[in-house]
Order: C-alpha cells, then sequence, then structure tokens
C-alpha cells in the first residue's frame, strides 16, 4: 500500500477518525521539533561553556603577558639604573684622574702608588 492510497482511505472514514490520524500527526511532528530545540539547546549551553572557558584561557595568557611585560619593565629599568650607576663611577674615576694629573708633575703617585693614568676606563 502506498501513500496516496492510504491517504484515500482516510478520507473515506468519518471525521472523528479523520481528526483522530490529525491529532496523532501533530503529535509526532511537536514531539520532532521540540526534540530538536533540545538538542540545539544543549548544544548551545555547551557551546557557551566551551566559551566560557575559553575567555578564562584567553584572560590568564593576557594577565601572563602583563606580567611578563611587568617583569621585562623592572628588567630594563634596572639594567637603565646599573648602566648609569657604572657611567656615573667611570665619570668619577675621570674626576679622580684629572685630579691627580692636576698636581705636581701630572704624574703624582696616588694613595696605594699608583699613577692616575693606572686607573681602567670604560
Amino acid at each position: 500500500m502506498n501513500i496516496i492510497d492510504k491517504i484515500e482511505e482516510i478520507k473515506r472514514q468519518p471525521e472523528h477518525v479523520r481528526l483522530r490520524y490529525i491529532w496523532i500527526l501533530v503529535a509526532i511532528f511537536m514531539a520532532v521539533v521540540i526534540a530538536i530545540w533540545i538538542f540545539s539547546l544543549s548544544v548551545n549551553i555547551r557551546s557557551n561553556n566551551a566559551e566560557s572557558v575559553s575567555k578564562n584561557v584567553v584572560d590568564q595568557f593576557s594577565d601572563s603577558k602583563n606580567q611578563l611585560k611587568s617583569i621585562t619593565d623592572n628588567l630594563s629599568n634596572s639594567a637603565k639604573k646599573v648602566q648609569d650607576a657604572n657611567n656615573q663611577g667611570s665619570l668619577n674615576q675621570e674626576s679622580i684622574g684629572s685630579l691627580n694629573s692636576g698636581t705636581a708633575g701630572g704624574d703624582s703617585a696616588g694613595p696605594a702608588g699608583e699613577s692616575a693614568n693606572d686607573f681602567p676606563t670604560q
């Protein structure tokens, strides 16, 4: 029996039987629609949870990036301070050398018997 013959048979039935067929088909299609809706809802919930997890991971990486930038900045500032202190030290040594060379004869010995030309320069 094909579908067209079945439809013709239902048409010949009394109205209360035809209404029963209609309500059965409505219930079947409604169940299909509700099943699709529940499935899509669960996929959306999982997707939102995945987005939430990925957002947390992105936030953690962002925090790590900010911490790394802070550490890099601190190291850079420390290196500049060391370099400035080193430059100050070489300036002090040059000024000591010029003071020592400015005394009698320019080749006087320092406190440890060193001449002004013995100081290391950078």
